[in-house]
Parts: C-alpha cells; sequence; structure tokens
C-alpha cells in the first residue's frame, strides 16, 4: 500500500501544493510501516500552483 499526504497553502498571492510521500529506507518502495522513523524516508515535494 502506498502512503502518502498531500496539501495546499497560500503565502500572499502564491499558492502551493505540497506532498509527502513515505518510502522504504533504500527509497525504492512503499514503507511498510510510514509512522516508524526507524523504515521510513519521508520525502517533501513542494510545487507552486500556478506551474501544475
Amino acid at each position: 500500500m502506498y502512503f502518502a499526504d498531500r496539501g495546499c497553502r497560500s503565502n500572499d498571492a502564491t499558492r502551493f501544493f505540497f506532498k509527502i510521500d513515505y518510502y522504504d529506507r533504500a527509497g525504492e518502495f512503499a514503507s511498510p510501516a510510514p509512522a516508524d522513523p526507524t523504515v521510513t524516508r519521508r520525502v517533501m515535494t513542494i510545487m507552486r500552483a500556478d506551474e501544475y
């Protein structure tokens, strides 16, 4: 199973989207336990909404 958290934030007139992906420590597959930092690598991606 693949887990990701997503959201949107605004800074003045600029909107940003973000997502956090939960990978295994090698960064190859989905984490087996996203809440466990000993087996999880978190990757945050940030993008301006007008670039989508």
